[in-house]
């Protein structure tokens, strides 16, 4: 089954960074976006395979139950991006700023609860 990866951002310039590090990092997944929940929520519920959802920490509140059970049950994930620590679980943390290889890293492992941490700069 193919992956879908639906990114909910209601910024076009943070919701191009997150598309264009997906498509730059040769994700193999139907890509989309979106930038309210209402309209992300018919694609969850209508993916075939697992969901991985990128989504606004402001806009947890209204990501809804049935939604979060589907994408769970998909065998996806919820990927909040922000500061916030929402109460959704299991959940993965992507703090701004983030990087393309965090964003990577927030897909393949996850810190399910954590932050995705950022890397080290050493000079």
């Amino acid at each position: 089954m193919i992956q879908s990866i639906i990114v909910i951002e209601p910024d076009p310039l943070v919701r191009m960074d997150l598309m264009g590090a997906l498509q730059d990092g040769h994700v193999d997944a139907i890509l989309s976006e979106c930038a309210t929940v209402s309209d992300a929520t018919p694609l969850v519920l209508q993916a075939k395979g697992p969901v991985t959802v990128f989504v606004n920490s402001s806009l947890m509140p209204q990501l809804e139950p049935a939604t979060q059970h589907a994408i769970i049950q998909s065998r996806g994930k919820i990927i909040c991006v922000g500061d916030a620590r929402p109460t959704v679980v299991p959940i993965t943390i992507l703090e701004k700023p983030f990087t393309t290889p965090m964003i990577m890293d927030a897909l393949s492992n996850g810190a399910h609860g954590r932050p995705v941490s950022r890397p080290e700069v050493r000079t």
